[in-house]
């Protein structure tokens, strides 16, 4: 016995001592035991477990864009709703007008304009989260089977994947800062406003019409080709039938097993 011990347990009842001693000598030698701060190794199974996991997450930020194009789109028909003469006013703002020009200009920019997201600043961080998010998607896709045999590799492709995942986190601050601004000043716009203009968005080559479907030329899915011609019009009676529907905006934009279907 390790005459270290031999001291242990002096005020344990003799049964007592004996039993742990017994139990101490059938431990392995303190040489064989490995600390308890000894990495567990990873197997190749758990890292391709995470790899699912952040292609799953991956998934879910397009899924959370989904949710954020609905409250976008559902700001942009109360715009649209609005006279228009309260969207562009004359030089003095009529009463109860609160927005300076300039605000106003911006709205106009956002919400009446033909150009599509890729090419407007306001809607960088929402193409940047979408195109990470696709790539994420592709490399894992792409991966082969030597690739899921080795687990260096496996190891560093997940690191630097679940680093990509993380810094999403900013371009989403920023996105939800712009579309936070645009609600809080559409709805500042739409007080004190008795006249519904969304009559007037039926007749499409009215003024307000115009403008309205001009906007809805420059949705995702319009960009990247996933509708066909006539969409712009089924879609603008929709909007003024039933208000913003929930749906993939931009998760239907990706094919989960190819990455995006255009571009």
């Amino acid at each position: 016995m390790d005459p270290t011990l031999a001291k242990f347990g002096a005020f344990l009842h003799p049964d007592q001592k004996v039993r742990i001693l017994k139990w101490l000598d059938r431990l392995a030698p303190t040489a064989d035991l490995e600390s308890a701060s000894t990495a567990v190794p990873t197997s190749i199974a758990v890292y391709t477990d995470y790899l699912n996991w952040i292609r799953h997450s991956a998934s879910r930020w397009l899924r959370k864009l989904d949710r954020l194009e609905a409250r976008y789109r559902t700001t942009g028909l109360s715009y649209h709703s609005l006279p228009y003469a309260s969207r562009h006013p004359p030089t003095v703002p009529p009463p109860g007008n609160n927005i300076n020009r300039y605000v106003l200009g911006r709205l106009s920019q956002i919400l009446e304009t033909d150009r599509f997201r890729s090419q407007q600043s306001f809607f960088q961080p929402w193409v940047e989260i979408q195109r990470v998010a696709v790539e994420i998607i592709k490399e894992i896709n792409s991966i082969g089977d030597e690739g899921l045999k080795n687990e260096a590799y496996l190891k560093a492709t997940t690191a630097r994947l679940e680093l990509k995942l993380h810094q999403l986190q900013k371009p989403l601050r920023n996105l939800k800062a712009g579309l936070e601004w645009l609600e809080d000043t559409v709805e500042v716009l739409s007080e004190n406003q008795t006249v519904d203009a969304s009559e007037c968005l039926v007749k499409k080559h009215s003024r307000e019409g115009g403008a309205f479907r001009r906007w809805i030329q420059t949705f995702p899915e319009v960009e990247f080709g996933i509708v066909g011609e006539g969409y712009v019009e089924l879609y603008a009676g929709r909007l003024l039938a039933n208000g913003v529907e929930p749906g993939g905006y931009w998760s239907e934009l990706v094919d989960l097993e190819a990455g995006l279907r255009m571009g």
